[in-house]
């Protein structure tokens, strides 16, 4: 029977993954409700825009593969803390960026930053309840639901008029 500090810090550790991968789903669905003002704020147009989320994907391309390595080699606990706290910082340069170049770069890290994230919460998950970690898994998953369902509302809620 497991100690009840060790029933203590699965249980911390899971909700953990869960809240980070609902922030991925956050981000994820707040991208349609501010297209229109992020285009306005870097002066292109929304068919132009596009190219933003095509570098934020291309980011998430490049984490995916930097986090599985990552993952296979150390503890990824400090990953996943760093992810968190870059994607952060990156989610608060978007609304200094002026243009496109300035956006691209800063939507890339986001993409990289969100990719591990998802990468090592997936995988630390799997790890951390072995065997049974289907339920898990699919709890995880509904988590990154309802960041991105919250997402037009929590928008709506802070945009200004």
């Amino acid at each position: 029977m497991p100690s009840p500090d060790d029933r203590r810090g699965r249980v911390l550790t899971t909700v953990s993954y869960f809240a980070s991968v609902g922030l991925i789903g956050l981000v994820g669905g707040s991208v349609g409700p501010t297209l229109a003002p992020l285009a306005a704020q870097t002066g292109i147009g929304l068919s132009t825009i596009g190219v933003a989320l095509s570098a934020r994907s291309f980011g998430y391309l490049i984490g995916a593969v930097g986090a599985g390595r990552r993952i296979e080699r150390r503890n990824t606990h400090r990953a996943i803390a760093f992810a968190l706290l870059a994607a952060g910082v990156a989610l608060s340069l978007i609304p200094v960026a002026r243009s496109l170049a300035s956006l691209l770069p800063i939507m890339v890290v986001l993409g990289c930053m969100l990719a591990t994230l998802d990468v090592g919460t997936n995988t630390l998950l799997l790890r951390r309840h072995g065997a049974g970690a289907a339920p898990y898994l699919n709890a995880l998953h509904f988590s990154y639901g309802l960041g991105a369902l919250a997402a037009p509302f929590l928008v709506a809620a802070v945009a200004t008029p």
